[in-house]
């Protein structure tokens, strides 16, 4: 053993190696708890090849990934140190010419003077109603429970106020009483907030009034806030004032106590808003909003229920609220809880008036939050840099929600190392992602991650759909939004649906690598778990094959950067020949290596040409029908680390993947297209893949029209078709000769065909298999139904849920009707061998 130990300090100068690896002493001790060790350094030393022995899991140092006690200071001090630094945007603008809008159109209609906020954690929710202080008179309330506390959440609660609007221990609260309580609350808030606005002087403006106002929250007195202090009285006084009426009376009258209650709350607010006007010698248009109320983290008041009551302390929340409805008063609800039936509720959770109204009167919720931001407006990337810059953290947090680069920018200022340091922000990232707050823990120890989180990693990286049609898929698109940092797009005029997604976040997609990595390292099958999932009725399976493609692309990627690791960078760029090899397997990469490209008078090799290119994509990204594919368009995606899934228009290609052919400097004159197209029919076809096809408005302009018009360079790029159902063709086939066009056409093209779906063609191993088996089941309504046997079919095709060829649609029809085609439903049917006989 101890010859064994000291050769590997010898041969073990790689940068990726674990220190210990150096050390004769620390390698006697890690082979002796490690004896299979011992026989991978004999195969070494036996071949003399010790590339795979350096390669072994034992030797690779550790990627730290959890956060430390003092880390988690530093990260706690951050995020409120990044609610210092400039707002970076103009959305908080938006959300007041939003509200602004609504409150000229909503007149006195019931509830209409509510808005939802409701996007998932990080988008910068909380920040933009701050910075909306700063634009009209505004009254914050921060409602977030004590166990909502994972991933530092920021600013801190009312603590006063949150127990006093969710008191639940009065078990038997009515949803009239509670209105009453909520009603003298405010009533108590805007009486002591006028009576301090007494001796403002006048203002040159509205926003001056705000700013000042918003300044004026803040400011503490002997450690004691002035926002803390109003709360505190307020509450005081409402819940004095609220028990000594519920004394005086029996349940049965607060009903006709609560009117003289609205009363007294409507003056109250009246007299705050004429004073807010007074200071601003009305300087508001009619119409404008005079004073916002916002809730934060208002979905605690919804998960409250009232006692023998359908509804909740959300309702009456909004009850309340409503009865400010003649009022210039706008009220904010902020949530990350997408759950539209409580949060936005449904007309069947208001009162009778409200469904009795002729129209829909409930705001739509807001959820244009941040995104991409440009910090100081300069732009993330210069054209020019190398590849070594884009993939390097701190370039990737500039990306996505605020949050990331928020947090990171001003850890930068304020020195914090333990944040800025690249393992403990991926580590902050991840604990977003999966809804876990570790502390100090290693996710490899701790108990299984729950399914939601597992979800979210796999769809911040594949692109994943939910089904729309299934209970269970809404259910757990909610909860990803909620917890797991998935984001709301839109939300529908009618609130009933949402759409939402993974959208390009770099940093994110980093996180989801490391939660794969440590999956796979536990022996979960990823192409068994989006089985499961799409059985279990919790995503769409989208285009046959296309998931799947992006499944095996994104897999060899990891595998082909586990070949070449890097102790600095999660996710580095690799060289394209690796990626092929990996993919196509080396025989069938070898004979690449030495072909010419389908131009008769080409001279070079797929070798020559691609000899420096490079490829990196952490994640999927879905490009719209407008969408152009150019050099610039690759060279954006290349440099966050996305491949592209096309748009459902885009029919001769299904994937790209960006390739840099150098790295001189990341340029739009060196990106190249890899262009896939996925089949999963039995029937093989002969696809055309043509560069030239994907036009820039014009279907004679070609990728590379913009960087090269005249087509004069012979910029090479690649076409893959994957024929996955198809068992009758050769596997593997280089084409060559294909017939051009037009002077866009005369581009060198590596035209390759895969056909069929097997271990023997693809990178897959025999027990994950039957997990892909699954997943490239066609999924239309005859392979979906449970009874598979040609009589049951039949009956099916019988009851003509559409129509097509054979003798279940047409044997009612006097002569020989159509003879079959074999279309779609024998196409769909066969597709059930997938590959293998």
């Amino acid at each position: 053993m101890a010859l064994h130990a000291f050769i590997l300090p010898r041969v073990s100068t790689w940068s990726h190696l674990n220190p210990a690896t150096k050390d004769i002493e620390a390698v006697q001790d890690l082979i002796e708890a490690n004896p299979e060790l011992m026989d991978a350094i004999a195969k070494a030393v036996d071949s003399g090849e010790y590339d795979e022995l350096l390669r072994h899991p034992l030797l690779q140092a550790q990627r730290e990934q959890s956060l430390s006690e003092s880390q988690l200071t530093h990260q706690k001090t951050a995020t409120m140190d990044a609610w210092k630094v400039p707002y970076i945007g103009t959305t908080h603008h938006l959300l007041h010419s939003t509200i602004n809008d609504m409150n000229e159109k909503r007149g006195t209609k019931l509830y209409a003077n509510l808005l939802p906020i409701v996007q998932s954690s990080g988008t910068g929710k909380s920040r933009t109603v701050h910075e909306l202080a700063r634009l009209v008179f505004t009254l914050p309330f921060n409602l977030r429970l004590d166990k909502d506390s994972t991933g530092f959440p920021y600013p801190f609660p009312d603590v006063g106020v949150r127990n006093y609007l969710v008191n639940t221990n009065n078990e038997h609260a009515t949803f009239d009483t509670l209105r009453m309580r909520y009603l003298l609350f405010f009533t108590y808030v805007f009486a002591i907030v006028q009576e301090r606005l007494m001796s403002y002087p006048k203002f040159e403006s509205v926003a001056r009034l705000a700013g000042k106002w918003r300044e004026e929250l803040e400011t503490s007195y002997d450690e004691v806030s002035v926002r803390e202090k109003i709360y505190t009285e307020a509450v005081r006084n409402a819940a004095d004032d609220a028990t000594a009426k519920e004394k005086e009376m029996a349940i049965a009258t607060v009903a006709m106590s609560g009117k003289a209650i609205v009363e007294r709350a409507a003056e109250a607010a009246k007299a705050l808003t004429d004073r807010i006007d007074e200071l601003t010698s009305k300087l508001m248009p009619k119409g404008a909003v005079r004073l916002v109320l916002y809730f934060d983290e208002a979905h605690c008041l919804s998960d409250s229920r009232i006692y023998n009551n359908t509804r909740n302390y959300y309702d009456a929340l909004c009850s309340a609220l409503n009865e400010f409805n003649q009022a210039p008063i706008f009220a904010i609800m902020i949530s990350t809880n997408s759950s539209l039936s409580r949060f936005s509720p449904q007309n069947a959770h208001h009162s009778a008036r409200v469904v009795n109204a002729k129209e829909d009167t409930l705001q739509v919720p807001f959820s244009e939050m941040p995104f991409d931001c440009l910090h100081d407006g300069k732009p993330v990337f210069i054209p020019g840099m190398k590849i070594h810059d884009i993939e390097q953290v701190k370039f990737m947090v500039q990306f996505g929600r605020p949050l990331f680069s928020t947090r990171w920018n001003s850890a930068v200022k304020g020195g914090m190392v333990e944040v800025t340091n690249p393992n403990n922000m991926v580590a902050f990232a991840k604990m977003k992602l999966t809804g876990m707050d570790y502390g100090g823990s290693d996710i490899s120890k701790t108990e299984p991650l729950p399914l939601r989180s597992v979800l979210a990693a796999l769809s911040t990286r594949l692109l994943l759909d939910f089904e729309p049609r299934r209970e269970a898929g809404r259910e757990m698109e909610k909860q990803l939004i909620e917890g797991n940092m998935r984001i709301v797009y839109s939300v529908l005029r009618h609130r009933e649906y949402f759409r939402s997604g993974t959208p390009s976040e770099p940093i994110l997609a980093e996180a989801a690598t490391v939660v794969m990595r440590e999956l796979t390292e536990k022996n979960f099958t990823i192409p068994a778990l989006l089985s499961s999932f799409v059985n279990n009725g919790f995503l769409e399976k989208g285009e046959s094959g296309e998931l799947v493609g992006r499944l095996l692309l994104t897999t060899v990627f990891d595998k082909t950067v586990e070949e070449h690791p890097n102790v600095e960078i999660i996710n580095p760029s690799v060289h394209l020949f690796a990626f092929l090899r990996n993919l196509l397997g080396p025989a069938n990469f070898g004979l690449l290596l030495n072909t010419h490209a389908n131009k008769k008078t080409a001279d070079t090799t797929f070798q020559d040409d691609f000899k420096n290119a490079r490829v990196r994509f952490t994640h999927f990204a879905r490009f719209g029908k407008d969408n152009r594919y150019t050099p610039r368009t690759l060279l954006a995606a290349f440099v966050r680390g996305m491949a592209i899934q096309c748009s459902r228009n885009q029919k001769m290609i299904d994937l790209v993947i960006p390739i840099i052919m150098n790295d001189v400097g990341l340029q739009e004159e060196i990106v190249a297209p890899l262009l896939i197209q996925i089949k999963n029919k039995v029937k093989h076809e002969v696809v055309l893949i043509d560069q030239a096809q994907l036009g820039q408005g014009d279907s004679e302009q070609g990728f590379f029209y913009s960087v090269d018009p005249s087509g004069t360079t012979k910029k090479p790029y690649i076409a893959i078709t994957m024929q996955f159902g198809v068992t009758s063709a050769t596997p593997f086939i280089i084409r060559n000769g294909v017939s051009s066009r037009n002077n866009q056409s005369h581009r060198p093209c590596y035209d390759i065909e895969l056909n069929g779906f097997t271990p023997e063609l693809y990178p897959i191993t025999e027990s994950h298999y039957p997990a892909y088996q699954q997943l490239l089941l066609s999924g239309n309504l005859l392979t979906d139904h449970p009874r598979q046997t040609p009589e049951a079919l039949a009956a099916v095709k019988r009851l003509k849920p559409f129509w097509d060829d054979g003798p279940e649609f047409y044997d009612w029809y006097d002569g020989k009707g159509t003879e079959s085609e074999q279309g779609e439903i024998e196409d769909a049917m066969k597709g059930l061998n997938l590959g293998r006989q």
